[in-house]
């Protein structure tokens, strides 16, 4: 992707219905201890091959990200790899397991995590609906106001993916002059779709702003006082101090430097910032690696909740699950203009994975392939310059299922949109052929009897899909 107004995308969105299995609500009171919970670095098991490193310097060496580091942990303790520099103007320091990234979506698993410390606090139930939560005067409208907290943690509620007036004054910043009474007016025009599983940034911002609402204090200090603090991750946040903002890695988009993002409203789908060696704690922590305060609330939000899609995925509180012979691998990756993220792990391995990459170029084939080396790592392409002139061929609108691929021409390279998701760069690797890079997919047009495309090929998660093009013109 870069899609500005995505925190986490695929190109092609598959919808299954969604069954619950509401937790307890036990009561436990909230520690505010920080504990000692260091992992070992000495005499380490975790291993990084040497494939996976070469992998990591030829996605620098094509241009696909100026660094990316990678770290993995196990029960004997933890190791890093990575390569490149957190910033092109040679500045700062060195890209390191200190240096600071955007996480973006991973920042669902924190939101999931809260409301589960709120369900076992007694504060809130999991199927509470959203009107309980709201204070006297705000109504949200029927609809909305139905839905449950579950539903919002795990993508269940029928709240499309962004909100339709998110209209961003500065696209590369675009969540920063998003307003709370923008959003909430969103809320009360709505229509919901089927209570089945559809991923939305705007169902876990409305999350986060619930559990503002219910403990009175704001998305990062609620976050900082129930999970971090205890917790030691002492650089997860969504403010920078000064200090932070000297160690962080620039995020970029195709050689261009970015700003960080700013998250107000709904700072619970992708506002938090981290490092990778915070992250890696985060993904051990939840893996049963090192041992938790939060435990209870860590396993809860682990178990299934339904299917994620027409596969075998499915979706827990805020994480998602692929299932594995060697055992689930538990994930979630994050993405914001200029970087990607990823983090998983495997409780039954006892094995947990992060990757964090200052670039708008997909990373969760490292992850998965950390988690399980029978995954594959994806081929590192580099951009070829296409002829003006093809770029034009392969303009149209395609039909692709129930849906439309708009395939236009851009500067050097294709834009490509499909319905009701925003446009991805795709770019030219010789003859017919074009590849993306926010996402793993690949577009293969075919020629007619005219020389013009008569239908492109979709490559994607093991599979091709035939588009055919339609008569007309773009517009």
């Amino acid at each position: 992707m870069i899609d500005l107004h995505h925190l986490h995308s695929t190109l092609v969105t598959a919808l299954s219905p969604c069954t619950f299995s509401p937790t307890s609500d036990g009561v436990i009171s909230v520690p505010i201890l920080v504990f000692s919970l260091a992992l070992a670095t000495v005499a380490s098991a975790a291993s990084i091959s040497d494939r996976v490193r070469k992998h990591l310097g030829d996605r620098v060496a094509v241009g696909e990200s100026p660094g990316i580091i990678v770290g993995v942990a196990d029960r004997q303790g933890q190791i890093f790899a990575s390569v490149g520099v957190p910033r092109l103007d040679a500045q700062g320091r060195p890209l390191d397991e200190k240096t600071v990234f955007e996480i973006g979506s991973i920042t669902k698993t924190f939101t999931a995590l809260l409301l589960q410390m709120a369900v076992d606090g007694g504060r809130v139930r999991m199927n509470d609906q959203v009107k309980k939560q709201l204070p006297p005067g705000l109504d949200l409208g029927a609809q909305v106001g139905g839905i449950s907290l579950l539903q919002l943690a795990t993508h269940c509620s029928g709240l499309p993916r962004m909100p339709d007036n998110f209209r961003p004054a500065n696209p590369r910043n675009p969540y920063a002059d998003y307003s709370q009474d923008q959003f909430f007016d969103w809320l009360r025009k709505v229509n919901l779709g089927e209570p089945q599983f559809s991923y939305s940034n705007a169902g876990m911002g409305l999350l986060g702003q619930l559990l503002e609402i219910r403990s009175g204090s704001k998305y990062e200090s609620l976050m900082r006082t129930w999970i971090a603090v205890p917790l030691g991750l002492n650089d997860t946040v969504v403010s920078l101090s000064a200090e932070q903002r000297r160690r962080s890695a620039k995020p970029y988009s195709e050689g261009i430097a970015l700003p960080m993002w700013d998250i107000p409203t709904l700072a619970g789908a992708g506002a938090l910032r981290s490092t990778a060696s915070d992250v890696l704690r985060w993904s051990s922590l939840h893996a049963g690696i090192i041992d938790s305060p939060l435990r209870l609330a860590m396993d809860k939000v682990q178990s299934s909740q339904g299917k994620s899609g027409p596969g075998t995925g499915k979706v827990a509180i805020g994480w998602l699950i692929r299932p594995s012979r060697q055992g689930n691998l538990m994930w979630h990756s994050g993405g914001t203009g200029g970087t990607r993220a990823w983090t998983g792990f495997n409780r039954r391995a006892g094995r947990s994975v992060v990757v964090l990459a200052n670039s708008s170029v997909i990373v969760d084939d490292i992850g998965f392939h950390l988690l399980n080396p029978d995954l594959p790592l994806r081929t590192p392409r580099k951009m070829s310059t296409a002829p003006a002139s093809l770029l034009r061929r392969c303009e149209g609108i395609y039909q692709i299922g129930e849906g439309q691929l708009t395939v236009k021409s851009e500067a050097n390279r294709l834009s490509v949109q499909m319905t009701g998701q925003n446009p991805n760069p795709a770019y030219w690797e010789g003859n017919l052929s074009f590849f993306l890079r926010a996402v793993d997919a690949q577009l293969t047009f075919e020629e007619g009897a005219d020389g013009k495309m008569k239908s492109v090929v979709l490559h994607q998660n093991g599979k091709d899909q035939r588009a055919e093009r339609l008569t007309g013109t773009l517009r």
